[in-house]
Formats: C-alpha cells, structure tokens, sequence
C-alpha cells in the first residue's frame, strides 16, 4: 500500500518534523517504474535525502533509547497512536514544558528505574495553538510513569503560579500511581503520577450484561462511602479487601435487604488522603475519608484496589463493582467534585497539577491574580472556560463510556454557575452543554445547588428540564416539623407534596427534587435526635468547621443516656423522619448507617476520620436487624410497592384530601391527609409533632373497603410497621377518634391509610392505615392544575385546591383556610389587559421562541440589557383566517412578573393556534459606545421564530418595503413523510455533491415550468431528473433560511439595483424563505413543500446539505443599519463589538455574530438541531466558519465552544459538517480548522493547486500529486480521512468553470461597487481571448479544459463538489460576485443543456458515473506507502498508487502521470498534460493477462472523448496532446 504525505505529516516509517515538511510540491514516497516521461530536463527526486534530514531530527534524544518524534495535539493525555505513545497537554501561558517519564526495568516490569527521564519539548516543533505534544515510537504500552514540569511567568500579580521544579500530574491521566494502601503512614509524602495501559484486554461486561435505567420517579438513594462501608473489621471480609471496590459487592445483599436502587458514592476520583499531613497544622493528625479534595478527574481511586493493587487493579474491580451492582438492579450515582481540587489556597498551596500547569486559565482568580473562593476550600475552578468545560466533559463522559455510571451528583454545583470574575451566569455554558450532551443525556444529573460563596439556587438552578436537585428546604422544613416547630404545617404539606413551589415549572417534575433529612456532612440521624451542638472537637479547627444550625433536637439530653423513655422517643423521631421521607413525593436519598441508627457522636463534619466515627459498624447493624434495621427496610419496601408515592406529575386536586381546617395556625403542629388510588387503594397519613395527645378522627374509607393499620411509629417492634396491614374486624365498633401523641411531619399529597392511635405523654408517632397498596399525591402550593398563578402569588404554606371531607381534627382554635380569596388575586392579576379580549397569564421562560403549553400560547425572548419589552401582535379577524387586523396589540411586560434572569415571557390564554403575526419593541440603554443599540420604536423578529411572514413572492417591487414578523401554526397536522421513507444516510467518501441555488435552477422560463413554481421548492422536485442522468448524490443549497431580497434598496445606494439572489443575509436561522413556496403560498406553504423537497430527494437517494450563514446576519453595519432583530434585542450580546462599543467585522458583511457567547451559542445549536429534527436535512456547510472559531473579542479560540458541541451534539452527531475554513479577517484555517475528526473542509489550496496545474502554472506537478492523493499534508492527523477535504474547482462564488477558462480578469461592473468586489486572483486563463468568441480552436481549448477540471475533480480523492450549471457550461460573463443578479447570470439556463446534451453534458455525466463505479477514486484512508524493497508493479496488495515521475525537481515540468492500484488488478492509468505540447508517455505494463483500455482522452470529441467500457488498443506510447488528460483502464 501507499501513501502521498506532504507537509508536517508523519509518515509510518519515517519521523518528520514540521521544520523538515517540503513545500507542496513535495510527493512523498512515490514508486518509480517502467512507466516514464519524456520532456524537458530531468532531474532525479532525492527521496533518501529527505529521509536522512527527518532520520536526523527524529533521534534528537537517541542516548535515551527512544525514539521522537513531533506529536499530535489531540487527544489531550496520553494515547496510543500508529507510531507509539502521544502525549499532549495545554497550557496556554506556560513558556517550556519538559515531559518526564520513569520506565519499568526492562526484564522485569515490576520494578521501577529509579530516575526519570526529561524530554524538553520544542514549541516550535511540539506545540500547536496552546497545546504541547511529543510521540515516543517504542516507549512501553504499559508501566511507564509520567508527568511533566511546566515553566512560565513567575508574575503571581497575573494570577501565574509556575513553578518548574515540580513534577505535575497530566490532568487527562486516566489512571493516578502513588502510595498503594490507604491510610499507610510510611508513603504519606509519596508523589503522585500519571501512568495508561495499552496492553489489557478490554473488560468483559458480559453478553447478559444490562444498565438498569431505573426511571427517576422509581430511584430510592443510598449515599455511601466505598471504603468506610466495609473498612471496619466487623465487616468480617479478608482485612485484604475491606474499604475496596470488591468488597463493597460483598455486601450487596444488604443493599438488595434494604430496598434500595441506587448507591450515591462519595467521591471515588483519586484524592490523597494525607494532604493534611504534608506540613505541621491544627489538622494534622486527619486522614481525608470523604475524598472531596480531588487530584484528578478521570482515575478511579486507586487504594480502593483490593489488596494494594494499584491503579490498573481499582480500574478493573471498579468496573467489575457497577457491573455486579448493575446486575442486582442497582445504579451507580457518582457524587463528583468539580468545583474544586486539591491544591488549596497560595497559603496552604499543595500542588500537584492545575495549579502549575496554568493556574490562570483553570481557577478563579481576581484582578490581583489572588484566587476566589466560592468552594470553601481555597480555590475555585474556573468551570465555565472553554477549556475547562471541556476537561469537565471529557471526564463525565469517561465515566459513563468506560465505567458505565448511570449519574452524576454534583458537589457545590452552583461554583459550575459562576463566570471567569465568579458573577453568577444566566446560562452557564457547563451546565446546558451536560444538559445536552450525546453521551450524558441519559444519565442522572443532581446539583447540590448552593456554593460556600452564599449563591443558594434550590428551585432555580439552571436546570434545561433535565437537573435534580438536593432539596435543602426540604431537609430544613421536616427537620423543624419533627422536631416540633411551630407554623410547619404548610411546610410540611408543600415537601411532602413534591416541593412544587420549587418543581413546577417548565417540564420539570416531582422527582427532580432529591429529597434528603440526612447527608454525608452533618449529623447522622441517630446524631440528630440525640445531639443540640456540634462536637467537633476532634477535627483540630476549635470547633469553628461544620454548621452551626442543625435544626436538630436531642430529645432531653445531649448525647448519649441510659434513660429509656428518650431512647424510645429518640428511636421512634427516627422512624418518623425516615416515613417521611418515604411517603413524600420526589426522589428519597438516605445515608449509609441510618438503617441501623450510626452515631458520629455529634460530628458534622467527620471528613478526616479514617476510624469508627465514618465506618459503617456491622455488629451494630445485627442487634437492631428485626427493629430499627426492619422498619427503614419495610418502609422501603412499601413506597416501592406503591407507585402512589412516585407519581410522574405533580398532585392533582383529586389525588390528596387534606383533612384541615388550621391552615393558619401557627401552633398547630399536626397533620393529616388521604392519597388517592384510582382504584380505591387510600393512604391515610397523620404526623403529630404535639407534645401532648391530638384526637382524630379518621374519613370514610372508599366504598367496599376497610382500613388496615400499616404504621404506627409509637408501637414496638414488629407491630410498628405491618407491611400487610391489621385488618380492623368487620364488628368492631370503630371509634370517633383515635388519641395521637407524635411527633409527626406535615406531609401532603400521599395516598397512604394513615391512623393515629394513642401514645403516651410527650411521644412521637406517625401511624399509617391502609385500604389497598396505592398511592396519590396533591399540590403543596397554590401551583395547581387549572389556575394560573404568577411567581408572587405562590407561598410554601398556601395548598391550592385541596379537598376536604369527613376526617377532621378538633384541637385549639380553628381557622377556615381561604381558598377563594387566594384564587381572587390570582384571577385579578390574569385580567391584567382585558380591555383586548385576551386573558394574560405570567408565561415561562423556557423554551425560547413561541409554545403552545396547556395555559396558552407562550412567548419567551431573551435580553440581557433590556429595560423594556413589549410582545406585539396582529390577529387574524375573527370571521376570516385570512385576513389580518391592521393594528397590532402591544403588551408591555412587567419584568416584576415576567422576567425570569435574562428571559422575558408572557402567556396568553386564548390566543389562536395559527395565523398571528408576532413581534417585540425593545428598549434599553441608548448607549452606543457600551455597544447598545436599543430602538424601541421598531417591532423585532424574534430570533426563535419558526415561521417568517413579509413579503409573498420573490422580488415583488411593490412591496419592497415590507415588514417581516414572525408567525407560528400550531393547527397543522404534523407532516406525513411516510411509512417506507428513509434517510439515504451515504457513506462521506462516496459522495458526489451539487452546490445549487433552489430558486436560480428552475427560476428561468427556459425550465419549462408553472410560473407558479418556477424558482420554488416544488420547482426542484421536478428537475429531480437531471440531477439523477447526471449523478450527483447530494446538493448543498445555497442558503434558505428566510433573507430579504431587497435588503440593498431600502435607501439609495450604488447597490440599489441588487437583488438578493444567493441569500447570505440571513434574518432568521429557523424559518424556511417563504418566497420559495410556490404561487406566493407564504411560510406554512414554504415550510411544507421544503420538507416535500427533502422526501423527494431522499426518496432516490439524494441527500440535502445546508449551506448556513452563522458568521453575520443581514443588519449590516452601524452607517448601513437595517435592524430587523439581533442589533435591536440586545446588540452587544448578539454581535462582537470592541471596546467603544463598535462592531467588529470579521464576516466582510458588516457586524460579525457573537457566535461563541453562550446564549448565540445556544441559539445556533437550537436552530441547527430545528433542521434536523423538523427537516430532516443531512448536513451543513458553514459559510466563514472560521468566525466561529473566535472568541468575543475576535481572538481565534483553540479550542471554540460552538464548534465542540456542534460536534457532539446527539442530534447534530450523524450530519454531514463542512467547514469553509476562512474569514474576511484573515483567519486562514483550510487543514488546521478545529475539528474533533469530525469537520469536513472545503479545499481552498485544492481549488488553486488545480487551477494553477491545469492552466499551466510551473512548478505544480508535486502539488497537483498532493491533492489528487486526498491532501494528505493537511488531512492526514489524528483520525481524519481523504472525504474531511472537500475538493472543488469552482463555487458559487467565483468564476463558473466556463468563465474560469474565458476571463483573465472579474467583470463585476454591473455590481454597483465599481469593481471593488469580488476575488482579483482567480487562477483563471482565458485560453487567448477575453470573454466570447467565434474563434473554433480558442472554443475547443476551452472545451477541453473543462474537461480537465471535471476529471481532475472526479479522479481526485476526497469529496468532489460540483456547482451548478458546470455540466452544460454556464457563464456568468466574467462576474465573479454575482450575489445581486436574479437573472440569467445565476439562472440556470435549461435551454444552453440541452444544445450540449450529448457533448458537455455527457462528458461530466460520465466522470461522475466512472467514478461511481471504481471505488478506487474513493478509498477510505489515505493513499497507503510503498514497499520501497519491491518496485515491481505486481505488488498489487501492498501499494495503492505508482508515480511514473522521475522529475519531481524539475519546476519547468507540467506532465503528471500515476497508476491507481486495484486488489483486483483493474488499476486505472492517468495522466495530465498541461503543456503547450504533446508529450510522448511509455505506458507502464497492465496488470497480469490486462489490457489499456483507454476511457477518457479529453483532446478527442464527443462521444470518443469519454467511452465508460473503454477502447482497447493503446500500445505502450501514448502521445498525449496539449492541455489534455488521459484515463486508461486495465481490462481483462
């Protein structure tokens, strides 16, 4: 096999720097054979001198015995590429990296040698952008230790805190090597490293292997320590494995007794729980156990290895742990510290990482370079950078694809709502790229939503409809409920209900409230009910560490006591907190210990204490298994049994009967209530929190039912909790009350029997009856279901519409809750604008754009800067859909009430669900230097407007002055793509793509056409034929989202003339241009006959790639403004604006999109996934994509956000992705666009290398070897393939291919810029004549010369692209930018086709099918190297391409010929001649019993210049004649 490799490309054998790539002219390892050419002067390749320049620089550190060689970039860490072991690491402000390696011995790979060997990397050689790399070729697959030192400015002021002395761990090591055994004193300073194994085998999860993907609403938590669950020598386990990942699957048959379905472990990254012991300090004498303190994000913990195993053995076990919990049914949650590391603050500085290889770019630092704190912990990680966001994603995703966790709870999650200054984000970029990433959008995700720096979001976390949250209102409200504070009741009854008051919103659920009584820090529940204070003592910070208030009540006595009767009262709070928290609706979380009464002994904050104060203690659990240990399981077991409890939605008012009527009293410490079961199935529950006896009388039971007594928290052991229930006899006279003296939590909404039966003086109980096994729940706040209620109106102690009947409770003094008047000043606050027939709700902030949502029709619009907003409406006459009011409504928004953060919503009740046109006044500050540009005189388009209402057709000059507004339908039937239709879904490399102008290829009166649908959607369906006679597989459209063809003539200007005909000038990035509906039809009319299109093409095998303008939008710049939207909603979010407030210009188009704020960012991504989802489009090609690539300021990003989550977006994963990888400022990116091998490119050196050949330029036979081979030089790193170059020869914009062989010069004058506009170098030749001419030999040489292109193109490997019109030879008369022109210039001109039907046309029809059929044109991987031991050409198997070329010096030369290589032997000879003269060309030998066919010879005429079969007798010279091409066949 064989390969063309050019330009700073390692070649398998050979080591080659970047210093040591030739120029483009360079050919790489070609085979020389028989076949030769005759011309000019030869001089002969010196391949082995090349090889002895990279043989020179590639042993640079020979005296080390290993071989180096240049590296790639990506992927950061450690990785095992063709030619050995690749690190790579950023640091973006570091000026030396050194790379230090320890190697196992080399006879015996236990042992270590003792030094380490340095590699300095050489930024010139080893860095790209900000990444530093070197390849190794023969450094072990295993066993090696590595890190690095890292040096740079010392300037801490600056927020630099390098040091080069200290050897750093990689923070992408997937595996961390230090002291083997935790805990051991004798290795407390030992180093950590990185080390990677390439060399196991991959772990086997088994072939009956499955996650459990338990729903949400169905998970019961266990929030648990891996070691301190098994590390006590009661555990009875080998003292070998206790404390480690095999043994806690010892001891899941406890997990599966207690019922549990999900285990939330305490952090298992690698943490080194002797940092506190590195210096003398207070804390010294700790030993971290909790592990909050990571050094790395990717290693498993690795003295979690049984036995000292050491990193690769926790890897292994680790797996073999979620594999055996995964088999039992149980998920793994993995509490993940992101917020912080390790390494302290600079006065307690211990580092090990970050800090020295970039501190600035991975904390929170101030303008003094001083690290913030948000994390209580020293430091504070600067998640929010696109760095390291991406480290933070990187690392989820590891856990998930190679460790198979189901979730995520995230520690201090509000620090990942923090910007780069520490102010809290609208949208942090972390959070809504987790929310929407590939691989995370099935895992659990839990914010623990509060940070040491007072940013407290319970119920307002940035959530995407897809976070949980730890509920700490929850934990407090029930905490003072049992414990007996007054006024608790309404507060109970909202928790227990689900914490709607929190939930309700959007799409989130019951279940997204995690709901908690007990954590890992604080008190244990045996702790809470026996301690007041804190005792913290132990922990060496005189007490100050830990909180204060713990809402917690010891019952009597503080601590420990012999006193029965607390004991009992402690034991039976117990039970009511745990009940409480298994009736409750939402997700229950309990703490590892709970089930058997754990104590800390008044610790809450036992982080360092490797001792019995954490470990679980198992002979405790045994003496308490058939009481305390039996209740917590049965309840458990009960909340499974009755999916009542874990309701989907939110309680309804028939799924709760509040039996109350003391809502407002403040003393009142009691509650009562019924869940409903649609099956009669009742839960009655009541809670006492009273320290004296509450009567009360229990409701009917459902018809034919009777109750059963389940619980009752004041009898003993078994009879507390009867799983089945005691049946109360059929003749026994039920009393009207029951006496009830417990201590109970107010809870709402559960459709359990619960009955209260009497207690002693000052006991607690919660007592449940049951009528059948099923369960309902309520509303815990006036968030009910049929009301429309603002944020204000809504109060944790108001409980909506809730039923009341017979159950009723008679104690103190009685007051009637008022529903009504609560619902009066709800319906007061809906009425807000009557007068206009419309009744007004407060809306909601997500999603963006127009929804229908069961209250309404619901407008939501984002502006960071506003002041004002103002929803406008025109509404469809009441009596005829088609026609329109002349007066819009206008709806100012209060932003008291309808604002949420940046997000401006209303909801409006009986709007029509279609045929409304919509926009918004927008006001704000008018301070243009600040980069405002605020006009609420104008009505904007919404940026997520579906649809786009202006102007009916294209080009219509009596309405050239048009509005456009946005529109919605939310009547139509969805559209019917049918049950056999399939997305065509071809392979890149095979390929062959149109770029096409949907309204030009059917515009013009030549097609033959309905006026009605000439230049439409449907007119491309018709043509649908020529596009298969052809070949082509794919079109790239150019662009249709909806643009304003007349954006030129809205004031008097050199342009007033143009017409928008190409569409890069977008208004809206969700709409189809409605101007392509046919007969005027408008948006709905264009929306479905776009996706008529998309059928029709895919029905016969044609896919549909968008070309999408995301660089800039048509409002221009400040002196030209046409403001439709972005500038007039917020212009300093939307655009890149300097530092006075002026739009920077990037695009050559005015202003420049903010493309990677988070918010456009958003933006983009939402209307990209819109085409795919609603559309079904196959791709994008991003017009000036290389503006995506830069930051706000304009600077180029290494690594740019939107191009990331373009990327490896779930929707956008399978699409086509092309990049045109410049800018208009400069950022020239063809073959370095940022592209996770993913991005395709168009081909900007292609088109010129071959432009330049086939015209006759000097010098470029090694660059026209370069891209015909798939340009390897620039394609050929990390995974990418020849089908990432988009080869082309002409585009849209440009010269067509006829004008690129008849102009010298552009001819732009009709274009009003006085010929300004428009490339100057085009590479063009106009064959001796400029322009038109009669003259036959000028018309054949141009004739042929097209035909050169054409199979150059299609010869070439890679993707070829084609524009339209080529095929038949269309001239725009030497107009190179000819984007104003709906004329003949762009309209494709069906009559010229058919006069070169059997000439042009065929010759390009015959290319495209050649190719086609002789998948040797497209090869999956690069052009493979020859055996430089074998030159004969019968090695067929080892070589794909054979150069007959022995002038690859010689820059006078133009001739160029190669073989393809066949496995089968049907090789394909080429050659192209781009002199002036024939050239004489011996034809190398055929294959074995194979002939020359000669298929293509471009000099000859139709048909003879193309015969797909070929033509036999070619002989062994070929004379080949000027400006010619030759394809032969090798034929049997």
């Amino acid at each position: 096999m064989f390969i063309i490799v050019l330009t700073c490309v390692l070649v398998i054998r050979l080591k080659i720097s970047k210093r040591a790539s030739s120029s483009s002219s360079s050919s790489g390892n070609f085979r020389k054979t028989g076949g030769s050419v005759k011309h000019g002067t030869s001089n002969v390749y010196d391949q082995r001198a090349q090889e002895r320049v990279l043989e020179k620089e590639a042993s640079q550190i020979s005296e080390t015995g290993l071989k180096i060689l240049q590296g790639q970039a990506f992927p950061l860490g450690v990785s095992e590429v063709n030619s050995g072991i690749n690190f790579a690491i950023f640091s973006q402000h570091a000026t030396a990296v050194t790379l230090c390696l320890s190697l196992p011995k080399r006879g015996n790979l236990e042992g270590l040698d003792g030094g380490m060997i340095e590699l300095a990397l050489d930024p010139r050689v080893n860095k790209t952008g900000d990444i530093w790399h070197i390849c190794i070729e023969d450094l072990p697959r295993s066993n090696v230790l590595y890190g690095y030192r890292v040096d740079g400015p010392r300037s801490w002021g600056q927020g630099h805190r390098f040091d080069g002395n200290i050897v750093l761990i990689d923070p992408y090591a997937k595996l961390i090597e230090g002291r083997r055994y935790f805990g051991d004193a004798k290795y407390k300073l030992t180093k950590f490293l990185g080390t990677y194994d390439f060399d196991s085998l991959p772990f086997d999860w088994g072939n009956n292997y499955k996650r459990p993907n338990i729903p949400e609403k169905d998970l019961v938590v266990y929030e648990m320590n891996v070691r301190a669950f098994t590390a006590d020598e009661s555990s009875g386990l080998d003292p070998d494995i206790r404390g480690s990942y095999l043994c806690l699957i010892k001891k899941i048959p406890h997990l599966l007794e207690l019922g549990i379905n999900a285990v939330e472990l305490l952090p298992v990254f690698e943490f080194d729980e002797f940092e506190f012991q590195r210096r003398p300090n207070p804390r010294d004498h700790m030993v971290n156990t909790w592990g909050y303190s990571t050094i790395n994000f990717f290693s498993p913990m690795s003295r979690y290895a049984s036995g000292g195993g050491g990193p690769l053995k926790a890897s292994r076990e680790f797996k073999e742990m979620v594999k055996a919990l995964h088999g039992a049914g149980i998920e793994v949650i993995l509490d993940v510290v992101y917020n912080h590391t390790n390494e302290a603050d600079d006065e307690n500085s211990y580092t090990t990482s970050f800090r020295g290889i970039d501190n600035k770019v991975y904390y929170m630092v101030d303008g003094n370079g001083q690290l913030l704190n948000f994390s209580g912990c020293g430091n504070t990680l600067n998640c929010n950078h696109p760095v390291v966001m991406e480290l933070i994603l990187d690392s989820l995703r590891h856990w998930v694809v190679e460790y198979h966790v189901d979730g995520f709870r995230f520690d201090l999650a509000s620090v990942l709502c923090r910007g780069a200054d520490g102010s809290p984000l609208n949208a942090p970029p972390l959070i809504r790229a987790i929310s929407k990433d590939a691989v995370l959008s099935r895992c659990k995700i839990i914010a623990e939503p509060w940070d040491c720096g007072g940013l407290y979001l319970v119920g307002r976390f940035p959530n995407w409809d897809r976070w949980a949250e730890w509920n700490g209102k929850y934990r407090d409200d029930i905490r003072r409920f049992i414990k007996g504070d007054p006024g608790m009741k309404g507060s109970l009854a909202t928790r227990v209900s689900g914490s709607a008051d929190f939930y309700r919103v959007n799409k989130r659920k019951p279940y997204h409230s995690i709901n908690f009584i007990i954590a890992h820090d604080g008190f244990t529940l045996y702790d809470l009910v026996s301690y007041n204070c804190k005792h913290n003592d132990a922990n060496g910070e005189n007490g100050n560490d830990g909180c204060n208030d713990n809402l917690s009540w010891n019952c009597g006595f503080e601590g420990e006591t012999d006193d029965g009767n607390i004991k009992a009262l402690r034991s039976r709070q117990m039970k009511n907190f745990h009940l409480a928290l298994m009736i409750s609706q939402g997700t229950p979380m309990m703490l590892m210990g709970d089930e058997y009464g754990h104590t800390r002994y008044g610790n809450n904050n036992s982080y360092g204490h490797d001792t019995a104060i954490n470990n679980f203690q198992w002979g405790e659990l045994e003496k308490r298994k058939n009481s305390h240990f039996r209740f917590f399981a049965e309840a458990i077991k009960f909340r499974q049994s009755h999916r009542v409890f874990a309701r989907e939605n939110f309680l309804s008012e028939n799924d709760v009967t509040w039996h109350e009527d003391n809502w407002d009293n403040y003393d009142s410490k009691f509650l009562a209530f019924t869940l409903h079961d649609n099956n009669g199935a009742d839960i009655y529950l009541a809670f006492n929190a009273h320290d004296f006896f509450v009567k009360a009388s229990l409701p009917s039971p459902p018809p034919n039912r009777r109750w059963f007594r389940v619980v009752d928290t004041n009898l003993k052991s078994p009879d507390d909790f009867v799983h089945e229930g005691n049946l109360i006899p059929s003749n026994f006279e039920f009393p009207t009350f029951f006496f009830m003296d417990a201590l109970l939590f107010s809870l709402t909404g559960t459709k359990m029997l619960q009955h209260p039966l009497p207690l002693h003086s000052n006991s607690t109980k919660f007592s449940i009856f049951a009528s059948a096994f099923s369960h309902h729940l309520a509303p815990s706040s006036a968030h009910d279901m049929g009301l429309k209620i603002s944020e204000r109106a809504s109060s944790s102690s108001s409980l909506g519409n809730f039923r009341k009947t017979g159950g009723s409770v008679k104690y103190g003094t009685s007051n009637v809750y008022d529903q009504r008047a609560q619902e009066r000043v709800l319906e007061e606050e809906a009425s807000q604008i009557s007068e206009t027939g419309l009744k007004i709700l407060q809306g909601q902030a997500f999603p963006l754009g127009v929804s229908e949502v069961d209250s309404g029709i619901n407008f939501a619009i984002f502006s960071q800067h506003a002041t004002a907003v103002t929803l406008c409406l025109s509404l469809p006459k009441r009596g005829n859909l088609e026609g329109l009011d002349g007066g819009m409504i206008e709806l100012a928004l209060d932003p008291r009430v309808n604002k949420t953060g940046d997000i401006w919503h209303i909801c409006i009740e009986d709007l029509p669900r279609g045929n409304v046109l919509y926009g918004y006044r927008v006001d704000g500050p008018r301070s243009r230097g600040q980069g405002h540009q605020f006009d609420g005189s104008i009505v904007l388009i919404d940026p997520y407007a579906k649809l786009i209402e202006g102007r009916r057709y294209f080009g219509d000059a009596k309405y050239k002055l048009t509005k456009f507004l946005g529109t919605y339908d939310f009547d139509s039937l969805p559209f019917d793509w049918g049950n056999n239709y399939k997305l065509p879904n071809i392979p890149e490399k095979d390929l062959v793509v149109y770029e096409m102008n949907v309204r030009a290829f059917t515009a013009d009166e030549s097609s033959g056409l309905d006026p009605d649908i000439r230049g439409s959607y449907l007119g491309v369906i018709k043509k649908i034929p020529h596009l298969l006679e052809l070949g082509i597989n794919a079109v790239e459209l150019l662009p249709v989202f909806e643009f304003d063809e007349f954006e030129f003539q809205r004031c008097p200007n050199p342009r007033d003339h143009m017409v928008n005909t190409w569409g890069y000038s977008t208004i809206n990035f969700f709409a189809p241009m409605s101007r392509y509906a046919s007969g005027g039809g408008g948006p709905l009319k264009a929306s479905r006959e776009f996706k008529e299109m998309v059928k029709a093409l895919h029905g016969v095998g044609i896919e549909v790639i968008l070309d999408v303008v995301y660089n800039h939008t048509n409002e221009a710049a400040y002196e030209n403004s046409y403001t439709t939207s972005f500038r007039g909603i917020d212009n300093k979010v939307y655009y890149k604006v300097d530092g006075y407030g002026q739009l920077l210009n990037f695009s050559g188009c005015g202003n420049t999109l903010n493309c990677n704020h988070p918010v456009v960012m958003e933006l983009i991504l939402d209307s990209l996934r819109h085409w795919v989802v609603e559309y079904h489009v196959d791709g994008f090609r991003f017009n000036l994509a290389s503006v995506l690539c830069r930051g706000a300021d304009g600077s180029p990003l290494n690594a740019p956000p939107l191009i990331r989550e373009i990327t490896k977006d779930a929707v956008l994963s399978r699409c086509k992705i092309i990049a045109e990888p410049w800018d208009c400022g400069g950022l020239y990116l063809v073959g370095r666009f940022p592209n996770w091998d993913r991005w395709a490119e168009w081909n900007g050196k292609y088109r010129d290398d071959i432009r330049r050949f086939i015209r006759g330029d000097p010098g470029m036979k090694g660059s026209l070897a370069t891209r015909v081979s798939g340009s390897a030089d620039l394609y050929r790193v990390n995974k990418r393939k020849p089908h990432h170059s988009i080869n082309f020869i002409v585009s849209h914009d440009g010269f067509t291919l006829y004008d690129l062989v008849s102009y010298n010069c552009k001819h732009n004058d009709e274009n009003g810029e006085n010929g300004n506009d428009g490339c100057n170098d085009n590479f063009s030749w106009n064959c001796g004549f400029e322009g038109e001419t009669d003259d036959g030999n000028i018309k054949a040489l141009r004739s042929r010369q097209m035909k050169n292109f054409h199979l150059a193109l299609m010869i070439s490997q890679g993707t070829p692209m084609m524009l339209m019109g080529d095929e038949y030879g269309h001239t725009r008369y030497g107009n190179n930018n000819s984007y104003g022109h709906d004329t003949a210039i762009n309209n494709f001109q069906w009559g010229q086709l058919e006069k070169r039907k059997n000439s042009h046309f065929r010759f390009f029809a015959e290319a495209i099918k050649f190719r086609h059929s002789h998948r040797v044109f497209a090869r999956e991987n690069f052009l493979s190297k020859v055996n430089l031991l074998h030159l004969c050409v019968t090695l067929l198997m080892q070589n794909d391409v054979t150069w007959h070329e022995d002038n690859w010096d010689n820059n006078d030369s133009k001739f160029l010929a190669f073989t393809l290589h066949d496995n089968n032997g049907a090789d394909i000879y080429l050659a192209f001649n781009a002199h002036d003269f024939f050239v004489k060309a011996s034809l190398p030998s055929p294959p074995p019993k194979r002939l020359w066919y000669r298929v293509v010879d471009t000099n000859l005429m139709p048909p003879d210049d193309f015969v797909h079969e070929g033509v036999p007798g070619c002989g062994s010279i070929y004379d080949i004649a000027p400006y010619s091409s030759i394809l032969l066949a090798a034929k049997s």
